[in-house]
């Protein structure tokens, strides 16, 4: 097991160097494990957060390695387990934000419109896990941008314990576009303003923090 100290330091501290993991087993599971190979998912190790605390001046997260087909599995189940770290990716320019619209070959809601977001991989801090998430997602390189955390946004919504960041960028709105265009992701992203977020979500597929227009104050 690790703990996570500070959400400003980001990194997973081991103890005594040793990780353990939970591993499941049956018939169920290897056709859960058989279908995701041959989606192309790769069974790798996500930091899965099994306790928390928020009594500190900065969080304090208890980590360990978790396969992501046990995670997923136990999640369709809807067993109970380590919650899975994300990161979400607040991208604010020319007080707009952006929001991707997730691939259809994504393990959960397909083609919903998100943040920029993803599971944080074992050994990787949230940091890093954001700045490679938003390159994969719009193509903007870490050297355009900034990042920092929110602490006051924290989300359990179990299976997931989600986190979330500020990412500026000195870049202005038609650079962005044109790097969207140019990895094809024009079609797949959208800027709204505060006033257009309801609008716009009420009539597409979403998947949003409750407190979205609350973020505007951090941008």
């Amino acid at each position: 097991m690790g703990l996570i100290t500070g959400y400003s330091d980001l990194k997973i501290k081991t103890e005594n160097g040793q990780v353990k993991n939970r591993f499941l087993h049956g018939e169920d599971y290897l056709n859960l494990e058989r279908k995701f190979k041959q989606g192309g998912f790769f069974n790798g190790e996500i930091l899965g957060c099994l306790d928390y605390d928020f009594s500190c001046p900065d969080i304090s997260l208890l980590c360990e390695p978790l396969k992501f087909f046990d995670f997923y599995y136990r999640m369709s189940l809807n067993k109970d387990g380590p919650m899975a770290v994300a990161v979400n990716g607040l991208f604010a320019i020319e007080n707009n934000i952006l929001l991707i619209r997730r691939d259809h070959n994504v393990y959960c809601y397909q083609g919903y419109w998100d943040l920029p977001a993803g599971l944080v991989p074992f050994g990787l801090s949230l940091r890093e896990r954001i700045i490679d998430r938003l390159k994969a997602d719009t193509g903007i390189e870490e050297s355009t941008i900034t990042c920092s955390t929110i602490p006051e946004f924290l989300e359990i919504r179990k299976p997931f314990f989600h986190t979330y960041f500020v990412i500026r960028t000195n870049l202005l709105k038609e650079d962005v576009r044109e790097i969207l265009r140019s990895n094809g992701k024009e079609e797949s992203s959208v800027f709204l303003k505060k006033e257009e977020i309801n609008d716009f979500l009420r009539l597409q597929k979403r998947v949003y923090p409750r407190f979205l227009n609350d973020f505007f104050q951090h941008i």
